[in-house]
C-alpha cells in the first residue's frame, strides 16, 4: 500500500482506491454504485457558478471585534472571534486607533 497523500496521487489511482473501497464496504448490501458515489463526491466539491455573498456580523466587545456567521453549511469556510479562515488561508482582522485629524 503507498503512504501518498491524495494530492500526491494521480487521479487513476486515486480512482482505484476508492473504487475498491467501495466495492470492499459494499459488497453485501449492493446499494451503492460506484457513479453515484463519484457524483455524489463531485457535487460536494464543485465550487459554486456564481459568486457566493456571505454577510457577517461583528460587534466590538471590550477592544476586540468579534465575527458571526449566518447558521448555513459552508464548506471551507469557519469564523471565530476576529478570524476567518476560508480553506487554509486564515484572516485575522485587528482594530486600529481612529485617525487624529
Amino acid at each position: 500500500m503507498s503512504n501518498k497523500k491524495i494530492d500526491e496521487m494521480e487521479p487513476t489511482e486515486f480512482n482505484a482506491i476508492v473504487d475498491a473501497f467501495i466495492e470492499r464496504e459494499s459488497q453485501d448490501c449492493g446499494e451503492l454504485p460506484a457513479h453515484v458515489f463519484y457524483d455524489a463526491l463531485e457535487n460536494i466539491f464543485r465550487k459554486p457558478e456564481e459568486a457566493t455573498t456571505v454577510e457577517l456580523e461583528a460587534q466590538v466587545i471590550g477592544s476586540e471585534l468579534q465575527f458571526a456567521i449566518p447558521d448555513v453549511a459552508l464548506p471551507g469556510i469557519t469564523v471565530h472571534n476576529n478570524q476567518i479562515m476560508i480553506n487554509n488561508v486564515r484572516f485575522v482582522v485587528r482594530l486600529s486607533p481612529a485617525a487624529v485629524a
